[in-house]
């Protein structure tokens, strides 16, 4: 039989092993899970427009940018005086990149401000959320509002676009002065329409491919308008 030091002395034991296994148990339940975040964040990239508008992530204020944050879920909403405001939930996940890209639309349903002198930053930040531009990105809350405004009205502030092909480029001979215009013409019917004038008799696959790019350059595509070619003989 084992006396009464040797009893106490196998108690304590037990006690000290039950409790590193409780403890162990606590390592893998509360610390190793965390562990496997520990240089493994999650990346949020911000693009608002207006750019003055105020972004606040679950209270707190961030500007346009990328940022770390830990893995999780969090609400962003954005504001601006004179803008419907928006609050959008967003999930992110470790070593992987999410966006935010959000525009907001004026009280009064217009686009006004966007068309202001002083604005070409946000109007050019509300083109790229929307698709206009390398690499093509698309609103985080998936708001088409702003298409019908970006088909027409923007194009206007880029419009006419002056430039010219020439047959021997070298010495500028041969050469035929283009400009595109966004306007109305019976023949687009009433889809989005533009006029290029040339002095040719009629338009060539090459003065074509050339407005595609030119338009490409600003954000747009020839694809989406209608067009109507009108000779200049004498530009």
């Amino acid at each position: 039989m084992l006396d009464n030091e040797t009893r106490q002395f196998a108690k304590r034991l037990i006690v000290a092993f039950c409790s590193l296994i409780f403890i162990t148990l606590i390592i893998f339940i509360l610390i190793i899970p965390s562990i496997e975040y520990i240089g493994r964040p999650a990346f949020l990239d911000v693009l608002v427009t207006p750019l003055d508008s105020v972004v606040q992530i679950n209270g707190e204020i961030y500007s346009n940018g990328v940022y770390e944050f830990e893995p999780g879920i969090y609400f962003a909403n954005i504001s601006k005086d004179g803008f419907e405001s928006k609050t959008i939930e967003i999930e992110l996940e470790k070593n992987k990149t999410t966006s935010l890209y959000i525009y907001l639309e004026q009280n009064d349903g217009g686009w006004e401000y966007y068309q202001e002198r002083y604005n070409e930053q946000s109007l050019d930040a509300l083109l790229k959320i929307n698709g206009y531009g390398k690499p093509v990105l698309e609103p985080t809350d998936h708001d088409d509002s702003g298409s019908n405004f970006i088909h027409t009205m923007s194009i206007q502030l880029y419009t006419p676009i002056y430039f010219s092909i020439c047959g021997e480029p070298a010495s500028r001979m041969n050469c035929d002065s283009i400009s595109v215009d966004y306007g109305h013409n019976k023949q687009c019917g009433n889809k989005p329409c533009l006029i290029i004038t040339g002095r040719r008799k009629e338009i060539n696959q090459e003065t074509l491919a050339e407005v595609g790019a030119e338009l490409e350059q600003r954000g747009f595509s020839l694809n989406d308008y209608e067009y109507v070619y009108m000779q200049d003989a004498d530009r």
